[in-house]
């Protein structure tokens, strides 16, 4: 099952529900992921191993760049994760959208921050 495509997350935090973007591409047994969350975009990288995967690299927040990683596993619509920030765990889900759905929510200003 491969990964590839775009997803709109919720991340589960103290501070209520964050929503984001996770655009992935497969370049061979490696993924380049663009992160837009809380406003801000960061790319990071990872690999998928057999329905699971591993993302990781620095991500932009209000306090600075902080370093996160991302380990989850792929469902039938979409992915689901912890998201390591800081050495806190947070748990997030990711629904698979249609790319010209997503381009369009880009447009309208959509699935930045909430």
């Amino acid at each position: 099952m491969g990964m590839e495509g775009s997803y709109r997350i919720t991340l589960k935090s103290q501070l209520g529900p964050k929503n984001g973007i996770f655009v992935v591409s497969e370049q061979g047994k490696k993924l380049l992921v663009t992160f837009t969350f809380l406003g801000r975009e960061n790319i990071l990288i990872g690999r998928e191993m057999t329905g699971n995967f591993k993302i990781e690299g620095e991500i932009t927040t209000p306090l600075g760049l902080r370093q996160c990683q991302v380990n989850g596993q792929l469902t039938s619509i979409g992915f689901s994760a912890n998201i390591i920030i800081n050495g806190k765990s947070y748990p997030i889900t990711g629904m698979k959208v249609d790319d010209k759905l997503e381009g369009e929510g880009k447009k309208n200003g959509q699935g930045n921050n909430n």
